[in-house]
Protein backbone atom coordinates (compact mmCIF):
# COMPACT_ATOMS: atom_id res chain seq x y z
CA UNK A 1 0.00 0.00 0.00
CA UNK A 2 2.75 2.25 0.63
CA UNK A 3 3.24 2.71 -3.27
CA UNK A 4 -0.59 3.78 -3.47
CA UNK A 5 0.03 5.95 -0.67
CA UNK A 6 3.16 7.70 -3.22
CA UNK A 7 0.96 7.52 -5.84
CA UNK A 8 -1.80 9.90 -4.04
CA UNK A 9 1.19 12.00 -2.26
CA UNK A 10 0.52 10.64 1.12
CA UNK A 11 3.51 9.59 3.44
CA UNK A 12 2.95 7.74 6.53
CA UNK A 13 2.49 10.47 8.60
CA UNK A 14 -0.39 11.88 7.46
CA UNK A 15 -1.75 8.40 8.92
CA UNK A 16 -4.38 7.68 5.96
CA UNK A 17 -6.07 4.38 6.16
CA UNK A 18 -5.72 1.92 3.18
CA UNK A 19 -8.69 1.56 2.69
CA UNK A 20 -9.03 5.64 2.19
CA UNK A 21 -6.56 5.58 -0.25
CA UNK A 22 -7.87 2.74 -2.26
CA UNK A 23 -11.89 4.45 -2.30
CA UNK A 24 -9.46 7.73 -2.96
CA UNK A 25 -7.77 5.95 -6.37
CA UNK A 26 -11.03 3.89 -7.41
CA UNK A 27 -9.11 0.66 -7.16
CA UNK A 28 -12.08 -2.42 -7.79
CA UNK A 29 -9.87 -5.15 -5.72
CA UNK A 30 -9.15 -5.05 -1.62
CA UNK A 31 -5.57 -6.33 -0.18
CA UNK A 32 -7.29 -9.99 0.16
CA UNK A 33 -8.25 -9.77 -3.49
CA UNK A 34 -4.80 -8.93 -4.71
CA UNK A 35 -3.16 -11.36 -1.97
CA UNK A 36 -5.58 -14.44 -3.59
CA UNK A 37 -4.77 -13.16 -6.98
CA UNK A 38 -0.82 -12.63 -6.61
CA UNK A 39 -1.20 -16.60 -4.96
CA UNK A 40 -2.66 -18.13 -7.18
CA UNK A 41 -0.40 -16.56 -10.19
CA UNK A 42 2.42 -18.17 -8.10
CA UNK A 43 1.09 -21.43 -7.64
CA UNK A 44 0.39 -21.68 -11.59
CA UNK A 45 4.35 -20.58 -12.16
CA UNK A 46 5.51 -23.52 -9.31
CA UNK A 47 3.03 -25.98 -11.30
CA UNK A 48 4.78 -24.98 -14.80
CA UNK A 49 8.58 -25.51 -13.19
CA UNK A 50 11.06 -28.45 -13.43
CA UNK A 51 9.06 -31.18 -11.15
CA UNK A 52 12.48 -31.46 -9.20
CA UNK A 53 12.78 -28.22 -7.94
CA UNK A 54 12.00 -27.14 -4.51
CA UNK A 55 8.95 -24.35 -5.97
CA UNK A 56 7.50 -27.30 -7.59
CA UNK A 57 7.35 -29.76 -4.45
CA UNK A 58 6.97 -27.47 -1.40
CA UNK A 59 2.91 -27.03 -2.80
CA UNK A 60 1.85 -30.24 -2.95
CA UNK A 61 4.03 -31.77 0.49
CA UNK A 62 5.09 -34.95 -1.29
CA UNK A 63 8.90 -35.96 -0.26
CA UNK A 64 10.74 -39.05 -0.23
CA UNK A 65 11.28 -40.81 2.94
CA UNK A 66 9.55 -40.97 6.15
Amino acid sequence: MSVLGKILGCTRRDRVRNADITKDLALDMDTVEVLRLRRLTYFGHCTHTDPSRYPHILPYGHTDGA
